[in-house]
């Protein structure tokens, strides 16, 4: 994939202090930062790391943004290197970066997470007893490095947690240890809610966050790339369809075929047979079968998601929804029975029960385009960075949006989901670049 794609998120003066780059001399307090002023310089701190050989960046564990100190966090096992501080420097990123220590690097986080998901030679204990494998729903790096958190199904936590496990209880049920590799991790351990497929714009899905359908079902357009031969592509979720699927327009008229596709990573790429219409680069916030929203806006280049970040999901049934915030990186979550690798946690703020004010998916809306909105001028273009892939903990009600579409009196919605890291996901289908404006 070309670099150009994944780049840093600002560029100009911005300075970083810290607990390891102390600042010379005193100054005067400066103002609270903003949320896109703090957010913008963890995706410029993130792209210092990227940018680190693998030697230079070993030991690191995690980033993510602290909403309540609004500041960058970022984790390290170890001394940080060299190269980082003086990167750091030569960057001159703001004052708004912390280095903590971490117990465990990103490396040896990530190998457990798969051991456990993956029946590997892992074991998890906990009060005595042994967790199943096929009760474990999901997996991932706890935020501060320490360890891991598991999302169990809740029967099975009850026989070994002190305390009864329901799918509402957002603290940690129970805690417990993961040996793997003859190392053991301390685990947090959670009851999972159901995790489903978002499956359910008009117009032809030439741009992000439009109507498809698939082998039956009704799934949203993500963001259009090019593929390893340069010919323009679109994506969207694998488990809509698999490569050789037929993709259709809203009014269920051929429009391309699947050309490729990732079980891991749940992203498939279709083309387009119309020569009459060209894919665009942008992603549409609204459509005829939205009637929340009417906007579309322009895709610049991709970032990397950071624990903590405010994102936007744009699917086509439920519309633009923007107050998602990243909970969690680097999951391993079973979503329609098979393991996908690499997702991420976005959870509504304020999180409540799933309403019109603060659902963020529901059926249909499976493959939608995730992005960060960043201003331009007086307007906003959406940099990309993930493909929703399916939605947790959804209820029926008749307090979220369907866009005049009829689901019976209710509809599956949900205030958290989870995305896939749209960078892992283009990386595993040869997808080289995203289609941006110039």
């Amino acid at each position: 994939m070309s670099s150009r794609q994944w780049v840093a998120a600002v560029t100009g003066a911005l300075i970083i202090t810290s607990v390891v780059l102390a600042p010379t001399g005193s100054a005067a307090t400066p103002a609270r930062p903003s949320l896109d002023e703090v957010t913008l310089s963890a995706y410029s701190t993130q792209d210092v790391i990227t940018s680190l050989k693998p030697a230079e960046r070993k030991g690191y564990s995690s980033i993510r943004i602290d909403d309540a100190s609004r500041k960058v966090e970022v984790r390290w096992k170890g001394k940080p290197s060299g190269e980082l501080l003086r990167l750091l420097r030569q960057k001159h990123l703001a004052d708004d970066v912390v280095m903590l220590p971490a117990v465990y690097d990103q490396k040896e986080l990530k190998a457990a997470v798969k051991a456990v998901m993956q029946a590997g030679p892992a074991e998890v204990q906990v009060n005595g007893a042994t967790l199943a494998r096929q009760d474990i729903v999901a997996a991932g790096p706890r935020t501060d490095g320490s360890g891991l958190t598991l999302r169990v199904a809740a029967l099975a936590l009850n026989k070994v947690s002190a305390s009864r496990a329901t799918a509402e209880r957002s603290e940690p049920s129970a805690e417990g240890t993961l040996t793997h590799s003859a190392r053991t991790f301390p685990v947090d351990i959670s009851p999972a809610a159901d995790i489903q497929p978002a499956v359910s714009r008009d117009e032809a899905p030439t741009e992000g966050g439009h109507v498809i359908h698939l082998n039956g079902g009704t799934c949203t357009s993500a963001f259009n790339v090019y593929n390893a031969a340069g010919k323009l592509r679109a994506l969207t979720a694998r488990h809509c369809g698999a490569k050789g699927s037929v993709v259709s327009d809203s009014n269920y008229q051929p429009f391309g075929v699947v050309e490729t596709s990732n079980t891991a990573h749940d992203v498939s790429m279709f083309d387009n047979s119309r020569s009459s219409m060209r894919f665009s680069p942008t992603v549409v916030g609204g459509g005829s079968h939205n009637a929340l929203w009417q906007t579309t806006y322009n895709v610049r280049h991709g970032m990397s998601v950071i624990q903590g970040s405010p994102v936007c999901v744009s699917g086509a049934y439920s519309g633009e929804r923007c107050m998602g915030l990243v909970t969690q990186v680097a999951m391993t979550v079973m979503v329609a029975g098979n393991l996908v690798d690499d997702l991420y946690w976005v959870r509504s703020v304020p999180y409540k029960e799933a309403t019109v004010a603060n659902t963020l998916a529901g059926p249909g809306d499976s493959g939608a385009p995730v992005y960060v909105k960043v201003a331009y001028g007086d307007t906003y273009r959406a940099a990309p960075v993930g493909i929703l892939s399916s939605t947790y903990g959804a209820i029926y009600t008749d307090r979220c949006p369907a866009n005049n579409i009829t689901f019976g009196s209710k509809r599956l919605c949900s205030s958290e989901i989870l995305v896939v890291d749209l960078y892992e996901a283009m990386q595993s289908i040869g997808a080289d670049e995203i289609y941006t404006v110039n």
